[in-house]
């Protein structure tokens, strides 16, 4: 520990639990549990994990990954766990964990989804929110608190070569009024509210997702002759935060066709309508998978002559490594056993 720790955690002290039970209201058309709804639960745990260290409210600044990898159905009970294994001079890493404890009476626990993300303190400055030390830190006092920490500082690690290009991206200007020239498919337009706000004015991170889903699969189902679901989110990095007030527009386009799976990159840039100018505010990459109307996957095609670049054969691959590493069980992604086992006891009693 160094001597800027003003507070010291062990990974468990910053572990947060939230419980949901998925209604009617949070479900697509094949009756299963809305991409937008789960990421939206992720994001706010996440955001909790991290205020405990940072004693505050802080922005999430990037997600490493979101894989949403079981369906989910309407009337199970879903318990979100995020915790942090390791926490950096503004920034905090969480890892996050989501289990279906099913139908009352139904299956036990099982893991429906993980995620990694990183946050960031902020605190205003002469109008503008900067990072700001937190003065915590983080120390595994356990193996099992060990492992969560070498997998997130692998997740950190991986981020460093995706984090010089952000620079790049703070630097883009686009119009509110006019077209761009990069040849996107589906665009929209939002005015950020006060209800999209948690603090600062800024838009909340959860929220933006849930709109960032909803037209990635718009432009993911012209590809698609079934339903798309969410299957994987990431790389994503929010380079500046919505302000309340400003008008965010959205841009999607398909990035990469599979056999049944649809990678779009997602941007958005806000500003008031006024200036006419927007800033980059964020950039994502999500994967939908194509389904019937019976649930099964459904075979795309990709379009006549279109031929993937070679960055986004290289994230197909890398998503596929760690989806495998994931389900294995080699990349650490649960929380101490202690509170899934104080979880169930609870259920059972």
């Amino acid at each position: 520990m160094g001597d800027n720790c003003s507070r010291i955690f062990n990974v468990s002290d910053t572990v947060v639990n939230t419980l949901h039970i998925v209604m009617q209201s949070h479900a697509n058309p094949l009756g299963i549990l809305h991409g937008g709804n789960m990421i939206r639960w992720l994001v706010d745990a996440g955001t909790l994990a991290a205020s405990k260290v940072v004693v505050g409210y802080p922005l999430l600044a990037g997600i490493d990954f979101i894989y949403l990898g079981k369906p989910v159905g309407v009337g199970e009970t879903i318990a979100v766990f995020a915790w942090s294994p390791y926490a950096g001079r503004s920034s905090v890493e969480v890892g996050l964990a989501a289990y279906s404890l099913g139908r009352p009476g139904g299956r036990g626990l099982e893991r429906v989804s993980a995620a990694h993300m990183t946050f960031v303190n902020v605190k205003p400055h002469e109008g503008v929110l900067r990072p700001h030390p937190h003065g915590s830190c983080i120390e595994a006092v356990d193996r099992e608190e060990e492992r969560l920490l070498e997998a997130s500082m692998k997740m950190r690690e991986a981020r460093v070569e995706r984090l010089r290009g952000r620079e790049l991206l703070r630097q883009t200007v686009y119009s509110l009024r006019e077209s761009g020239t990069e040849p996107f498919e589906v665009e929209s337009y939002r005015i950020v509210n006060p209800v999209d706000s948690v603090a600062y004015d800024v838009m909340h991170a959860g929220a933006m997702l849930y709109i960032v889903d909803e037209l990635g699969a718009v432009a993911a189902l012209r590809s698609s002759a079934g339903i798309v679901v969410t299957g994987f989110v990431g790389p994503a990095d929010f380079v500046a935060p919505m302000r309340v007030g400003e008008v965010l527009r959205m841009w999607a386009r398909t990035s990469y066709v599979g056999r049944s799976s649809v990678e779009v990159l997602i941007r958005s840039a806000s500003g008031f309508m006024g200036g006419g100018e927007a800033r980059l505010t964020s950039e994502a990459y999500l994967t939908y998978i194509s389904l019937d109307s019976s649930g099964r996957p459904l075979e795309i095609k990709a379009p006549r002559g279109w031929e993937p670049e070679e960055q986004a054969l290289k994230r197909a691959e890398w998503r596929r490594r760690l989806i495998r590493s994931i389900d294995s069980g080699e990349t650490a992604l649960e929380p101490p056993r202690r509170f899934l086992e104080m979880l169930m006891r609870g259920r059972v009693g």
